[in-house]
C-alpha cells in the first residue's frame, strides 16, 4: 500500500493538530532556535562591519606609534598613565627611517574646556596643522577650515562638542576657554561616528600650544604620540619593523619588555580577528544549543505520537501499509515541524534584526544565514524525528493492535 504526498500532508496535519499543546511547544524551541541564530550572527556581522569601519578610518599606509605595549599591558594600566615615553628625540630618529612620506607628533591630553559658562572635559589634541589633512586623511570640514601653520591659539571642533558639548551649540568665530587660554573656533568637522580616534569629542589645536595647554602632565620635549603615513612603495610592515628596531635601541629595552607599541593595519586586524573570532564562536555554541532544544522538542513530540498512535499504527499495518510507510509518515511530520518552525524562525529572525537596525544599531543582513537557518532546522527536525519513527515502523501490527 503505497502512501501519497498528499496523504503525508494530511496525516501530519492531523496529527499535530491533535496534540496541539505539545506541537505549539515544539515550535517554539524551533522558531527560538532559527531566530536567535539569524539574530547572534546578524549582530556579530555588524560587529564585524563596525570595527571594519572604524579600522578604514586609520588608514592602509598609516603607522601609529604610542608609549604603552598594548600587548603585555592590563586594560587598567591601558586607562592610567602610559607606561612608557616618547620625546622629541624618538621622533627625530624615527623620521631618518625609510619609507616615510609624512611623520606628525602629537601631544594629547584630558583639558578642562568651558564655552559661555558651561563647563566641561574634553580630549585636546595638538597636531602639526601642514601635516594633519595628510595623515588624517578621513576628516572632513563641516563648517570653516583646517588649522593651517600660521594658527596658535585656534581651535578645530570634533563634531559632538560644536553641536550638543555645552549648552549651547558653538559656531566658527566663537571663543571657547582651554586651560585658561582663550581660542578662536576656526573650524568644525564632520561627523565621523565612533572611530579610533575618538574625532567627534576632540578638539585639535597647533600641536605646539598643545604642549604649553599640558605643561602640567608632560616632561619637557615629551610628546604623546607619532603618526606616520607610509610611502606607497614601501611595505607597512616593514617599515614598522625599522621603526620598531629604532626604538628598542634607544629605548633600551628587548621585545620582551619593550615600552612602546606600533600599530599597523596588519597588528589591528590581528587583534580584532581575534575577538571576532571568540564572539562568533559563543555566538555559534548559543544557537547549537538553541537547535539542541528544538530537535529534543521535535523527538519528544514524535515519540509521544508513536506511543498514542500505537493502535492506529496497529490498524494501519494490519490493510497493507508497509514498514518504511509508516517510518515516512512520522518523519514526514518531523521535517514538516522543521519546515514551519524554519520559515516562522528566519521571519522573526529578521524581523528582530529590522528592530535593532531601526533603533541605530549595526547589523548584517545576511540572506545566507537564513538559508542555512532553514535547512539546518529541517535537517535537525529530521534526524530528531528518525528513531522515533523507526520505532513506529518496527511496531508489529498483532502487538499494536493489543496496546491499551
Amino acid at each position: 500500500m503505497a502512501i501519497s504526498i498528499s496523504d503525508l500532508i494530511g496525516y501530519a496535519f492531523k496529527s499535530m493538530l491533535h496534540s496541539k499543546m505539545r506541537t505549539t511547544l515544539t515550535l517554539i524551541a524551533i522558531i527560538i532556535g532559527i531566530s536567535m541564530l539569524i539574530v547572534l550572527f546578524g549582530l556579530s556581522g555588524g560587529m564585524k562591519l563596525s570595527v571594519s569601519k572604524k579600522l578604514s578610518t586609520f588608514g592602509p599606509h598609516s603607522i601609529a606609534v604610542s608609549p604603552i605595549n598594548i600587548k603585555t599591558a592590563t586594560m587598567m594600566a591601558r586607562m592610567m598613565p602610559t607606561m612608557g615615553k616618547l620625546f622629541e628625540s624618538d621622533y627625530n630618529r624615527i623620521k631618518m627611517v625609510s619609507g616615510i612620506d609624512i611623520i606628525m607628533k602629537v601631544i594629547s591630553g584630558r583639558t578642562n574646556v568651558i564655552y559661555q559658562n558651561s563647563k566641561n572635559i574634553y580630549y585636546t589634541v595638538g597636531v602639526e596643522p601642514g601635516k594633519m589633512q595628510k595623515i588624517l586623511t578621513n576628516l572632513e570640514i563641516d563648517k570653516g577650515r583646517f588649522l593651517n601653520n600660521q594658527d596658535v591659539y585656534s581651535a578645530l571642533l570634533g563634531h559632538d562638542i560644536a553641536e550638543s558639548g555645552f549648552d549651547k551649540s558653538i559656531q566658527v568665530g566663537s571663543i571657547i576657554n582651554i586651560e585658561n587660554k582663550s581660542f578662536r573656533v576656526v573650524g568644525i568637522l564632520k561627523e565621523v561616528g565612533n572611530d579610533m580616534l575618538q574625532t567627534d569629542n576632540s578638539i585639535f589645536v597647533p600641536e605646539k600650544t598643545a604642549k604649553d595647554l599640558l605643561s602640567y602632565e608632560l616632561l619637557p620635549n615629551e610628546i604623546s604620540s607619532i603618526r606616520i603615513k607610509v610611502n606607497k612603495n614601501y611595505d607597512v610592515e616593514s617599515v614598522a619593523d625599522n621603526i620598531n628596531q629604532v626604538l628598542l635601541l634607544s629605548h633600551h629595552v628587548t621585545e620582551s619588555d619593550k615600552d612602546f607599541s606600533i600599530i599597523t593595519p596588519k597588528s589591528i586586524n590581528q587583534k580584532i580577528d581575534s575577538v571576532l573570532g571568540i564572539i562568533t564562536t559563543f555566538v555559534g555554541l548559543i544557537s547549537i544549543i538553541a537547535l539542541v532544544i528544538g530537535a529534543v522538542g521535535t523527538a519528544n513530540t514524535i515519540y509521544m505520537g508513536v506511543i498514542e498512535r500505537t493502535r492506529e499504527i496497529g490498524t494501519l499495518r494490519a490493510v497493507g501499509m508497509r514498514s518504511k510507510d509508516i517510518v515516512m509518515l512520522f518523519l514526514f511530520e518531523a521535517g514538516l515541524l522543521g519546515i514551519i518552525g524554519g520559515i516562522v524562525g528566519i521571519i522573526l529572525g529578521y524581523l528582530i534584526l529590522y528592530i535593532f537596525n531601526w533603533a541605530g544599531v549595526l547589523v548584517s543582513f545576511n540572506l545566507q544565514i537564513g538559508l542555512i537557518g532553514f535547512f539546518v532546522s529541517i535537517v535537525v527536525a529530521a534526524i530528531a524525528g528518525y528513531f522515533p519513527s523507526r520505532k513506529a515502523g518496527k511496531l508489529s501490527p498483532t502487538v499494536a493492535l493489543r496496546y491499551e
